[in-house]
């Protein structure tokens, strides 16, 4: 009785009306909001036996269950209490939750909405936000914590949940005014001042993510994610040793954490501790023995084993199985390959690298390189929203310019034309030991390799023959989903008039249906066009036949649930095209090297095949990935071949790989980089160049590459 007299009816809604049953109905009330469940539910299949229609008894039977998590039980008692009575908000609500919990999110989003539209109330609108969280709809979880925001602006986790999805569909700017809006109400809001710092690491904004990264951990020393993120945004940065110091103690705290344990690894892996990476990255395959850093692994064990070979002995495109690097491009399930042996263990006697190295002698062969390539590295540096200043990439360019620089001016002025034939990938280079247009490239690829071992970074036509058949190639998304990607989303005001010009030229269309694509503004109205994912190809007009044109990419839309699409473009790397782009190359390469041997030598027809040359590279793109940095520096190469500085840097928000990609012949592209590059164009004192040492034979082996990358990061 003294239970009974505890329970109150007050709050009872669609009770019987008897004040008994009331009472015993608020007494089973009593027991599930007490945690006595099991006897909760015996109290309430008592009163169902005899009054098998309460409504009141079938939602608080059915929250018992769902708290007890049996979800099938609860969901068929709301489902009759519904059935008694179709405006039960609360029935709605419940079944919501099980639905969800169950992983029926879509039922679970209907029956939160018509809670809604019976009684409009801020959990409810919390519980549907949170599935379309999950289910990534970015855009409606908006739409429904900012409704909770108008009925409470104060709640500071509304505000961080806001945040969130915000950065999710690449609006940086509004994710932090909601982060900002979270601390203010909660200054020691450690999750907050997390996330903030995570939108501004996608920003580009590192400065500012260090200092919120900072602050959570100042809240909490222990708070992994903090760990986790800072490392992370130590690594984008080149800062390997921060990072592992990071990674480190995020993994400590949280020894499940398998990120963790991967991003320990690669960052171990980047500075030449072998030993140490390979333990981290064995700690995460425990953790998922499926997992794509096993890719990692396998070229971990194999670069241990060059690392001290002169690097003219080996060349891991030529060397790595073929399907091995499509699968990890691909991270496809490594168990799946099967011409691929695995690397033997690590060798005991090969030590690993200094991680702790003292600065170059001041005006020594090593210092001197350094000292003149720093310029010619921080050309690199895009400055443009969400692209960051990496110090190892930056110091890996400088010294890849130099490279190539000294083997054009060989070439170009000293008639030089022999090479290493491990160091070259063309097949024509490699049986005649002589330069092509592809050599520059392959120095710099290798560069870029081994300063991020991360990054799968292949010629796509050293893939396997059927990938290589099927068109495998670059692919770089504008959109995905609801992320409007932040470096590359601005160029969608370009990619979307030149999709809508070639769905009127390539497709065929009716009268009706050109009309709707003159007149359209949105992905929405190009795809129901069509109704299927499609594609079109960009032009590109040939150097070698001018009335020819090449296809150039291919800008794709696909449908991307939940509502949305992929935009991006992708260039099919199919060996007629590779062909194409073959002679393409190599005619303009034999032009350039005519140019700059005649004198005098006339500068502007020089940089015109420079950048004609740079154009058919960006449209080409025959990387994996990389293809863009590549062709920078090889641009700023050939510059510096011909005693040429280019003393400026590149416009903020000037993307020039995507400058050349959705222009149709080389001359638009010279009009708009020439603008500002030529200008720029210094002449250097060529013979202060060619005193320099050689960049090959001062870092010969990857223990003296993966050296001069770690000095940044001390």
């Amino acid at each position: 009785m003294m239970a009974i007299e505890k329970a109150s009816t007050s709050d009872i809604q669609y009770g019987f009306g008897n004040p008994k049953v009331d009472n015993f109905i608020a007494y089973g009330y009593y027991l599930v909001n007490s945690g006595q469940l099991k006897e909760g539910i015996k109290a309430f299949d008592a009163m169902l036996t005899i009054y098998p229609k309460l409504v009141a008894g079938r939602v608080g039977r059915g929250t018992a269950h769902a708290l007890s998590y049996q979800f099938t039980q609860a969901v068929i008692d709301f489902t009759f209490a519904i059935e008694l009575e179709p405006k039960c908000a609360d029935a709605y609500k419940r079944r919501g939750q099980c639905l969800a919990a169950r992983g029926d999110e879509a039922l679970a989003l209907n029956d939160f909405s018509k809670a809604l539209e019976l009684s409009p109330d801020l959990d409810t609108h919390f519980q549907r936000a949170q599935v379309y969280y999950k289910l990534k709809n970015w855009n409606k979880a908006i739409a429904d914590f900012k409704s909770m925001i108008e009925f409470d602006s104060k709640n500071p986790n509304t505000w961080n949940y806001l945040g969130l999805c915000y950065d999710s569909i690449g609006d940086c700017n509004s994710s932090v005014n909601a982060h900002l809006k979270a601390i203010e109400l909660k200054p020691d809001f450690k999750e907050s001042h997390c996330n903030l710092g995570y939108t501004y690491r996608n920003w580009g904004k590192l400065g500012l993510a260090f200092k919120s990264f900072d602050k959570a951990l100042e809240i909490d020393p222990s708070y992994s994610k903090a760990y986790h993120l800072r490392g992370f945004s130590y690594f984008a940065v080149g800062e390997h040793f921060k990072s592992i110091s990071d990674m480190a103690k995020s993994a400590e705290i949280d020894p499940k954490h398998t990120d963790s344990y991967i991003m320990l690894g690669v960052a171990y892996h980047g500075v030449g501790n072998f030993r140490k990476c390979i333990e981290s990255y064995d700690k995460a395959l425990k953790l998922e023995p499926e997992n794509p850093v096993w890719y990692q692994k396998e070229l971990a064990l194999w670069w241990q084993k060059k690392l001290d070979l002169p690097t003219q002995q080996y060349n891991i495109d030529l060397d790595l199985d073929a399907q091995f690097k499509e699968f990890w491009a691909k991270r496809n399930n490594w168990r799946l390959l099967k011409s691929y042996k695995k690397q033997p263990p690590l060798s005991t006697s090969i030590p690993d690298v200094e991680t702790r190295v003292e600065p170059y002698t001041t005006n020594s062969p090593k210092e001197r390189l350094l000292r003149f390539s720093e310029y010619y590295g921080n050309m690199l540096h895009t400055d443009s929203q969400g692209y960051v200043k990496n110090i190892r990439q930056l110091r890996m360019a400088g010294l890849a310019t130099i490279q190539v620089a000294q083997v054009l001016r060989d070439f170009w002025f000293k008639n030089n034309d022999n090479i290493e034939p491990n160091l070259s990938t063309h097949p024509k280079a490699r049986q005649s030991g002589k330069i092509n247009w592809r050599f520059p490239f392959d120095l710099v690829v290798r560069w870029r390799q081994i300063s991020e071992p991360n990054d799968p970074v292949w010629w796509v036509d050293l893939l396997t023959p059927e990938q290589f058949k099927e068109g495998f190639g670059s692919h770089t998304p504008m959109i995905i989903g609801q992320l409007h990607v932040v470096r590359y989303s601005p160029m969608v005001k370009v990619a979307f008039p030149l999709m809508k010009e070639g769905m009127l030229t390539q497709l065929n269309l009716s009268e009706e249906k050109q009309k709707i694509v003159q007149k359209a503004t949105t992905l929405t109205e190009l795809y129901n066009v069509v109704g299927k994912d499609f594609y079109i190809a960009t032009p590109c007009e040939s150097f070698l036949y001018p009335s020819t044109i090449l296809e150039g990419t291919r800008i794709t839309l696909q449908k991307s649930e939940p509502e949305g699409f992929e935009f991006s473009i992708r260039t099919a790397g199919t060996p007629a095209r590779w062909e194409q782009y073959d002679a393409e190359m190599t005619s303009i390469w034999n032009k350039l090297t005519e140019a700059v041997r005649e004198k005098p030598l006339d500068m502007d027809k020089v940089s015109n095949l420079i950048l004609t040359f740079e154009f058919f590279w960006y449209n080409y793109m025959p990387l994996s990935r990389g293809s863009a940095a590549a062709g920078l520096i090889v641009m700023i190469s050939m510059f510096l071949a011909i005693g040429i500085k280019i003393d400026t840097s590149i416009p903020k928000d000037f993307l020039l790989d995507w400058e050349g990609i959705l222009r149709p012949k080389a001359a638009d592209f010279i009009k708009v980089v020439s603008a500002w590059l030529y200008p720029a164009r210094k002449p250097i004192d060529i013979n202060q160049f060619d005193e320099l040492p050689p960049v090959i034979t001062t870092f010969p082996t990857l223990r003296e590459m993966t050296t001069v990358l770690n000095l940044y990061s001390q």
